[in-house]
């Protein structure tokens, strides 16, 4: 469950729900395979840093 940033928040950025969904995945195999490589134990769970990107701007999510 994702508990913060709140889905309220993301939505605001993202103009739908399906859009998110692909933008944070992607995000996050991006993550997990750059975890993988640079140092294998990863404090945040991929998906949640992925959410934390597309809600602090860090990755631009394109329709």
């Amino acid at each position: 469950m994702l508990i913060s940033p709140s889905l309220t928040g993301i939505t605001r950025r993202v103009p739908n729900l399906y859009t998110l969904v692909m933008a944070a995945a992607k995000r996050a195999r991006q993550i997990a395979n750059e975890g993988k490589e640079l140092q294998p134990g990863v404090r945040e769970k991929a998906v949640s840093q992925a959410a934390n990107d597309i809600y602090d701007g860090k990755t631009v999510v394109l329709e």
